[in-house]
């Protein structure tokens, strides 16, 4: 259950302290405290938080260890702090205008208590989430309301009706440059071992976990470690088996050995299993101010499990980190950061298309594809000065960050910026209708940062764990055209090459080919239907007719389009009200 505290300096404080609105399961309550809480302390016990906070201090907060939020209502010192873990997963949301002062995990609860007309809709921060995942940095589409930062404690004072926030932690790289590519292998190790053990002592022995498996190298980590531990598992692939309607999509072909090899139930459940309006319903409920999750979005077709085992905020260990992160220029990184996180595309040529494809057999008589020169506002959508607006943004978190290195920036940017607020997405935690785990976050990451930059790049750890573990996976073709782990040192590599993109061309991609869903008509149908339904602030700021056009010619970015119909859907409730049914 969601919790809420609203507080306003307007209403008349009378003994019970009538002006603060507490909603939702108090954790913790004696004569001179209320704590609200949601997720998990690894470090402490919850019910001696309180005391902690009266003996140490607020400020030793940021020694608890996992994923949680807090709100501490301080009754003697007429003091309310909001706090967060390092990683910021389990969001927590503020709303303060001077006036109102409110605190929830849930978006929803705290627009029913502000009930919001359309002059409160934030445009520029409603563009910046379409078109770079999230508001740049900390906003919401609604005016005065914000995602608390990661590592952050925030304090209230209804005495002075004044609002701080500060941040306990800083995000850099501690690189011990001792260290061998063996010596991270054992340190990845016995991380993922305490994880585990960690997850198993929170749970009773009867707990059915969840995974989700699609060929990747978490698929094959997380099934190695918790059956190490005896943890009862069930695995299942949401996406398009047969793509082709008669080969096996190679993500689920690679889903079936890894299930085989474990001896674990198996589940393939179709992406279109569910209605496209009970999937956004569930979407824009649970995860409003996240990037859309139309097409993974499943709760009733999904196999029934306890705790989900999650390999989320990936990029901790290497992820899509560019090989060239260290000899780039600022500005480079700059460009980097846009073009790697945001919606907008590059549309090659046949010409470029064929350069690229010839560079990654070897053939390196041809210049490399150009480089996008100029980073452009994407018409139709977004305003060249609301574009500019936005980049200035992402540059000053770039430049102002003179003291760090470029892993140290890009990192940050995506595992506190964008990473921080996923947990309730639909790989992540359907939602959260699961309790969930990620085996990388908190628990590697005081680990992590102590590695070189070699091994991140190509979650090189990663690999290697898989090589001296669980070698028999080692020579599963990975999701996208590349060689399998086994095969990347090989004298034969150029054919591997050609086996892997032959074999990913005829088979198909099953979990990731979101392109091909939302260019059907069903889905088209669906859309449209949403985009053509009235709604005047959203007919002021975009042109439907024109969207829909580009949409057809394949002119836009799909996950553009995906996201603008969930905001648009957003749009509809706030305008008509409906939230009400969100109580």
């Amino acid at each position: 259950m969601s919790f809420l505290l609203a507080y306003n300096k307007n209403e008349p404080e009378g003994r019970m302290r009538k002006n603060i609105l507490i909603k939702g399961d108090v954790s913790l309550k004696n004569e001179s405290a209320i704590l609200l809480m949601k997720g998990e302390i690894y470090n402490c016990e919850e019910k001696d938080i309180i005391n902690i906070i009266k003996k140490d201090g607020i400020n030793n907060i940021s020694k608890l260890l996992g994923e949680f939020c807090l709100v501490y209502d301080d009754i003697e010192s007429q003091k309310i702090y909001i706090i967060n873990d390092r990683s910021g997963r389990e969001v927590v949301f503020y709303y303060w205008d001077n006036e109102r002062f409110i605190v929830s995990d849930d978006f929803w609860e705290i627009i029913n208590v502000i009930e919001p007309t359309q002059n409160d809709i934030n445009i520029q921060n409603l563009k910046e989430s379409l078109v770079f995942y999230y508001p740049l940095f900390w906003g919401t589409i609604i005016n005065n309301l914000y995602f608390l930062p990661p590592a952050s404690i925030g304090e209230f004072s209804l005495k002075e009706n004044s609002l701080k926030i500060k941040k306990y932690w800083d995000f850099k790289y501690n690189i011990d440059w001792s260290l061998t590519l063996d010596d991270a292998v054992e340190m990845l190790d016995d991380s993922l071992n305490k994880a585990f053990l960690f997850i198993k002592s929170k749970n009773s022995p009867q707990t059915i976990y969840g995974v989700g498996i699609s060929g990747g190298l978490d698929s094959r980590i997380i099934p190695y470690y918790a059956l190490k531990y005896g943890m009862k598992l069930k695995s299942f692939i949401i996406g398009e088996s047969r793509p082709d309607k008669f080969l096996l999509s190679r993500d689920h072909k690679n889903a079936r050995k890894i299930a085989k090899y474990y001896g674990l139930d198996h589940y393939e459940v179709e992406y279109n299993s569910e209605p496209f309006n009970k999937k956004i319903f569930w979407d824009i409920r649970y995860f409003p101010m996240g990037v859309s999750q139309i097409f993974v979005t499943l709760r009733d077709t999904v196999p029934n499990f306890d705790v989900l085992l999650t390999g989320a905020s990936g990029l901790l260990v290497g992820s899509a980190l560019p090989s060239q992160i260290e000899v780039m220029s600022r500005d480079e990184l700059f460009t980097q950061i846009i073009n790697q996180f945001s919606q907008i595309d590059i549309y090659y040529s046949f010409t470029t298309k064929l350069r690229k494809l010839l560079n990654y057999f070897g053939v390196h008589g041809f210049k490399n594809p150009p480089e996008r020169k100029e980073i452009e506002p994407i018409e139709g959508i977004i305003k060249p000065e609301e574009f500019e607006q936005a980049l200035q943004k992402i540059r000053k978190f770039v430049d102002c960050r003179k003291d760090k290195s470029n892993l140290d920036i890009f990192e940050e940017y995506f595992y506190l910026f964008l990473g921080s607020r996923n947990k309730y997405g639909a790989f992540e935690s359907l939602q959260g209708r699961q309790k969930s785990y990620s085996i990388y976050s908190p628990f590697l990451l005081d680990t992590v940062l102590k590695w070189k930059t070699e091994f991140l790049i190509g979650r090189k750890v990663l690999k290697h764990l898989i090589l001296k573990k669980i070698p028999s996976l080692s020579n599963i073709m990975p999701q996208n055209f590349q060689v399998a782990i086994s095969q990347e040192s090989s004298q034969l590599l150029p054919i591997y090459k050609v086996i892997s993109l032959v074999d990913l061309l005829i088979r198909g991609g099953g979990v990731g080919p979101f392109e091909r869903w939302a260019r059907r008509k069903d889905y088209l149908s669906f859309s449209t239907s949403i985009l053509f339904r009235k709604n005047r602030l959203f007919e002021e700021y975009f042109d439907t007719k024109y969207i829909v056009e580009q949409m057809s010619k394949r002119k836009i970015n799909f996950r553009l389009y995906d996201q603008l119909i969930k905001i648009k859907m957003v749009m509809d409730i706030l305008e008509e009200g409906i939230y009400e049914d969100f109580k």
